[in-house]
């Protein structure tokens, strides 16, 4: 699960199982992570013309419960994310 391997290398992994529109959304999510957090379902639909089953879909692909598990996990990636990039930045 998304817990043990980075949630961007998860996406990447599955994204030849993904049906057409899944990869419009991973797509998207790839190419948009910190714009995702602030979006519903319905605005990321939308985003990727798609429909919210689409984004569902997704989610449950990638092994999570529904969209609200998929940002949490997300919000802890890009969290994670910026304490690699904070911590190799030399000290003064």
């Amino acid at each position: 699960m998304a817990k043990k391997v980075g949630l961007i290398l998860q996406i990447q992994t599955n994204y030849n199982q993904l049906t057409k529109a899944e990869k419009k959304v991973a797509d998207y999510i790839i190419a948009n992570k910190e714009k995702v957090l602030y979006m519903s379902i319905t605005d990321l639909a939308n985003a990727c013309n798609v429909g919210d089953t689409s984004v569902y879909r997704f989610c449950r692909t990638m092994d999570f419960q529904g969209y609200q598990e998929f940002k949490m996990q997300l919000s802890l990636y890009l969290a994670s994310e910026d304490h690699a990039e904070s911590s190799n930045e030399p000290t003064k």
